[in-house]
């Protein structure tokens, strides 16, 4: 956590190449305080922001984090502006969302308080395979024209604008039902859809080895070897895979298994048992999934150029990894 104000904040994070989470608490509602005491305190949870975001929490009653919400939530900037909007205060904080330090923009909203550290690193590790703030990084694309600019981008007249507009219903979406701008970026805009990937072409491009060599390297993995998941403890963790329709599947491994052994899981287990549901809904009739060649992606390497590493070396601990079948 920094002590910064959110310009300075904003400033480090474009530095360091790091978006910036920010929680805006209200120490009298006790949702706020088991955030504290169950999410932000968790060790997994700790180790992700940490090595990904400028992590700001700010009191909703403090000047920084007043300023954040005239710029962001005028209608929530104090008891006066949630009443007349009709809210209450337990409705909207704690308040969550990240940042792009480079525009001000928020491109991810939490309309739910999350409730257990696992599930919450997987978001965070699903919104980490798809953005990045590298220059040459290719984001995704919201699906619905932007009703206002960037906050970045205003003067301070047109901030009072706004959080006047705001203030008096002139958004469509009050604060006790928080809209998450990374929703839009998603097939349909619907926030049960994860299907759309992020586009990793640039980043392939850019990989040394020939399509020829991964191929043969790839008919060598074993198909045969079935998983069984290892019981909790220090040395376990948790991988999310992602299949292109969206469906996600969360498994355990060893950190001292190799990277070889995820691509034997998909082989043997999760696409057969993938295929397997397919089938089984109505008039299914894609192609079969057993036997094809797939590539397994995490935040934009691919994962057959890595198969001798172990998971831990691989930074894949509490990961999450794309399964894109080739056609």
């Amino acid at each position: 956590m920094t002590n910064l104000s959110f310009q300075d904040a904003r400033d480090e994070a474009k530095e360091v190449e790091k978006w910036i989470l920010v929680n805006i608490q209200d120490n009298s509602l006790f949702p706020c305080q088991a955030l504290n005491r169950d999410i932000w305190k968790a060790t997994e949870v700790k180790a992700t922001v940490k090595e990904n975001f400028v992590f700001l929490q700010m009191d909703r009653a403090g000047r920084d984090g007043k300023d954040y919400l005239r710029l962001y939530m005028a209608n929530a900037v104090d008891d006066v502006a949630l009443f007349a909007s009709g809210t209450k205060a337990e409705d909207v904080f704690p308040h969550i969302a990240i940042i792009d330090p480079r525009t001000g923009e928020q491109v991810k909203v939490w309309a739910d308080v999350p409730k257990k550290p696992l599930e919450f690193v997987m978001v965070l590790h699903e919104f980490l395979d798809r953005y990045s703030l590298k220059v040459d990084a290719k984001n995704p694309v919201q699906r619905m024209t932007k009703t206002k600019s960037s906050v970045a981008d205003m003067t301070e007249d047109e901030m009072m604008q706004l959080a006047m507009q705001n203030s008096l219903g002139g958004t469509s979406t009050p604060p006790g039902a928080t809209s998450d701008p990374d929703n839009l970026t998603k097939t349909g805009g619907s926030s049960s859809d994860v299907g759309d990937l992020m586009e990793f072409e640039d980043a392939q491009e850019n990989l040394v080895d020939t399509s020829e060599k991964q191929e043969s390297v790839f008919w060598r993995i074993r198909g045969d070897k079935h998983h069984a998941e290892p019981l909790n403890g220090p040395d376990v963790t948790r991988i999310q895979f992602k299949m292109s329709d969206g469906s996600r599947v969360v498994r355990k491994f060893l950190l001292k298994d190799r990277v070889e052994r995820l691509f034997e899981y998909v082989k043997a287990d999760l696409l057969p048992e993938h295929q397997e549901k397919r089938k089984s809904a109505a008039d299914d009739k894609e192609d079969p999934l057993v036997g094809k060649e797939f590539e397994l992606v995490s935040l934009g390497k691919k994962l057959i150029d890595h198969l001798e590493e172990t998971i831990d070396e691989a930074g894949l601990k509490m990961g999450t990894v794309m399964v894109e079948v080739v056609d």
